[in-house]
């Protein structure tokens, strides 16, 4: 073979290898939007952080415009993946914990409590508003039934599931001192493992499709808290196998768990990486954060809190004492909200269309 053959030879093996490399390339550019990691981080690196000097409710303002100017082309982003990857139709699944102390079922199942008639209306309100296709309580006494005083309300058990887990006990060989931080870490093994949404026996569920929408649109969310740098735990919802509660397992509870502070773990560290990357979880609005002072009016007061515009709400209310006699003498808006739980009435203002994402706030 001549020189010139070789020449033309080798410089059309070196043209080859330079399409290939950019193909690659292309490729690699093109398809970047179905890595979820590099897609939301890609997306976020406009926002900026933010200022070190502000104060504690400034960093949360600064979160929220941050996720608001965003939320339309980020919930587009996490759409199209998602639709991108499944074969089939996402299942909606709601996960509930009911954990009990040893010392309460020694020596059979007296002393174990039935949820009481208030919490059976937040099982009701997901079946009946959300309508999951599985709907999960996990437990570690599966042999009891606590729903005894739900036998009234609920008369179609079909999607409801009982799970039974074990107790932990200890994390980085501390000592669990209140069993609902056990609750709180089964939610985030749970959520990172099978995905969907966590719930407090204290949360009603009132707009199921803009609940929907927002578990379709986001990768993770959780509801604002009233004080300026936390979350809370009792409304968190995620996507199989999603960074967040990944990383609030370990940068809160496998690196930092402090058992002595209330809201550390589920409240404070879960806000910090909020703020390091907003992309990891849509903070929601309204659900969690109503000040402590105006929970009596709604509570005591009619037309004081317009429930019927929101999609969830989180009561932090617990009365064993209520039922359904005296629900219906209850005169305020939470009395509404749960006596329209248990009626067949529309949503009020449903025959409006739908609210879109930019008022998920």
């Amino acid at each position: 073979m001549s020189f010139r053959h070789r020449h033309i030879n080798y410089l059309s093996s070196v043209a080859a290898a330079v399409a290939l490399v950019l193909c690659c390339l292309f490729l690699s550019v093109r398809y970047t939007d179905l890595r979820p990691e590099a897609l939301f981080r890609l997306h976020w690196t406009t926002a900026s952080p933010a200022d070190p000097g502000l104060n504690r409710t400034d960093v949360k303002t600064h979160l929220l415009t941050v996720q608001k100017a965003a939320r339309e082309s980020y919930a587009a982003k996490w759409r199209a993946h998602t639709n991108g990857i499944a074969s089939a139709k996402q299942e909606v699944i709601v996960h509930f914990f009911q954990l009990f102390n040893a010392s309460h079922h020694q020596g059979g199942h007296a002393h174990l409590r039935s949820v009481s008639f208030m919490e059976c209306l937040s099982l009701l309100s997901v079946l009946k508003n959300l309508q999951p296709d599985r709907t999960l309580i996990h437990t570690n006494v599966p042999d009891f039934w606590p729903f005894e005083n739900c036998s009234d309300v609920i008369r179609n058990w079909t999607s409801v599931e009982i799970v039974p887990v074990q107790r932990k006990f200890l994390m980085n060989g501390q000592r669990f001192i209140s069993i609902e931080h056990e609750a709180d870490v089964m939610k985030l093994e749970t959520l990172y493992q099978y995905g969907g949404l966590a719930l407090d026996f204290d949360v009603y569920i009132i707009n199921g499709a803009r609940l929907r929408e927002t578990m379709r649109s986001f990768e993770c969310f959780m509801c604002d808290e009233k004080y300026p740098d936390l979350l809370n735990a009792g409304f968190i919802g995620c996507a199989k196998g999603s960074r967040f509660p990944k990383l609030v397992l370990e940068r809160s509870y496998q690196s930092d768990f402090r058992p002595l502070s209330w809201l550390w773990n589920s409240g404070r560290v879960p806000f910090q990486l909020a703020v390091e990357d907003p992309s990891l979880v849509e903070v929601v609005q309204d659900v969690c954060n109503i000040p402590a002072e105006d929970r009596a009016n709604v509570l005591e007061q009619r037309g004081f809190y317009n429930w019927t515009e929101k999609m969830a709400y989180h009561t932090f209310y617990h009365n064993s004492s209520v039922t359904a006699e005296t629900l219906r003498q209850m005169n305020s808006s939470f009395g509404d909200l749960l006596n329209w739980i248990m009626s067949d009435d529309p949503l009020p203002g449903m025959e409006t269309p739908g609210q879109g994402i930019n008022s998920i706030e």
